[in-house]
């Protein structure tokens, strides 16, 4: 099953550099704050991403190569807790480690699609390009977002707040 990219699709210029160059100019995982109350909100989720990180440098290379999945455990929680923030992304992750036992099949499995979006290949954080190797997969990573606007960006700025009740013609403002 091949996927065609538009040229307009923002993971189209995805070819125009190596593997390597794009992991190498890739973003870190960990969340930038704007604002004082942003950076204590995202808090624990870069702390999660820091203790996640700082395994997978030192713990994970003890193990060697035993894990029977795609990504690897440590891979998918820094990915979920990327993507999908502390709460959500620390479930998917226990959830995945309960998954993974000796008697396991393995496979490939995948973080849920949904969470932080990006808006093209450059913008990936390094876990997602070693977690999406391909470019299709990168593209079907970044698809994934494009059927919704991000709230409050300039693109959604011409569509209603969905909490504005709309008004029709027979309504009055009067309760």
């Amino acid at each position: 099953m091949s996927h065609a990219l538009h040229e307009d699709h923002p993971a189209a210029g995805a070819e125009q550099g190596s593997s390597q160059e794009l992991f190498d100019e890739a973003p870190s995982e960990f969340v930038h704050a704007s604002s004082a109350f942003q950076v204590l909100w995202l808090l624990p989720q870069n702390l999660l991403i820091a203790g996640l990180k700082v395994y997978r440098a030192l713990i994970s290379p003890l193990y060697g190569d035993v894990c029977k999945h795609f990504p690897t455990c440590s891979a998918y929680g820094l990915e979920s807790v990327t993507r999908h923030g502390a709460v959500r992304g620390l479930g998917l992750t226990v959830r995945r480690l309960l998954r993974c036992h000796p008697w396991a099949a393995g496979g490939i499995d995948r973080v849920p699609d949904g969470g932080r979006r990006f808006e093209s290949v450059a913008d990936l954080p390094r876990i997602l390009l070693l977690n999406h190797p391909t470019p299709e997969d990168r593209a079907r990573l970044l698809s994934s977002f494009a059927p919704t606007a991000i709230p409050g960006s300039a693109r959604d700025a011409h569509r209603e707040s969905p909490l504005k009740p709309r008004s029709s013609p027979g309504m009055t403002d009067a309760a």
